[in-house]
């Protein structure tokens, strides 16, 4: 009974942190783009957490790390969750732009 109230709650997390993913961004989100001016991820300004997106521009992870963008350099504090290479290859957009120039 114990191990079945267990799975049941171990269930009901992680449904609800697939439902964290594929959210839109926030108005005033940062997007990072790759050295092939991809949009790669998004940097939330108010939290600093960092999430994958997806091609429309949705969060594809529940957002992790301490990242920042200062004008269009990216640094993070603390690393997200997931795997985001890091260098000046990596560039942040305009507040709420999702186009790597």
């Amino acid at each position: 009974m114990l191990a079945r109230a267990f799975l049941s709650s171990v269930s009901c997390l992680l449904l609800l942190g697939g439902l964290a993913a594929y959210q839109p961004a926030p108005p005033n989100a940062r997007y990072i783009c790759n050295g092939s001016k991809t949009v790669v991820a998004v940097v939330n300004p108010d939290t600093q957490h960092v999430s994958r997106v997806d091609d429309q521009g949705n969060m594809k992870d529940t957002p992790s790390g301490f990242c920042k963008c200062t004008g269009t350099s990216f640094s993070c504090d603390a690393p997200p969750d997931f795997y985001i290479p890091d260098g000046p290859h990596l560039t942040c957009t305009q507040e709420g732009s999702q186009s790597c120039y």
